[in-house]
């Protein structure tokens, strides 16, 4: 699930998850509308997300308040959530590892290597545990 509004880096965040053969089922590219999806997804009326790109800076709605609403609800606590944001103070990437998020990436196409390895690794875990 790719949670993004720039259409650009919705593109390169597609290229990282082609590249381990991940295809994502969901974009959205507002929290309004990913937070209603993780309400279905929680309530079981829609399918789980392996993983979650997320952007923090989101119109209507906030990657901040996602997070945090995926880091109380038990059935949304456990999906690995990659921050993938502008933001370059070290207490926001803080504060997200503290609210459950499995890496923060600053965004940008010289990073799309590492948002790839992300991927890869969240993916990796997931499917061992199946």
């Amino acid at each position: 699930m790719i949670v993004e509004d720039h259409p650009a880096e919705i593109a390169q965040c597609a290229m990282a998850l082609a590249r381990q053969s991940f295809r994502h089922s969901k974009i959205f590219r507002d929290g309004v509308k990913a937070e209603a999806h993780l309400a279905l997804v929680a309530s079981g009326k829609a399918e789980r997300p392996r993983a979650i790109v997320l952007d923090l800076d989101l119109p209507r709605g906030s990657g901040h308040e996602i997070l945090r609403v995926c880091h109380v609800t038990p059935e949304l606590a456990d999906i690995p959530i990659i921050v993938w944001s502008k933001s370059e103070d070290p207490t926001v990437r803080e504060v997200c590892k503290m609210m459950g998020a499995v890496d923060f990436i600053p965004k940008g196409f010289n990073n799309l290597d590492r948002l790839t390895m992300a991927v890869r690794k969240v993916l990796t875990r997931s499917e061992a545990r199946l």
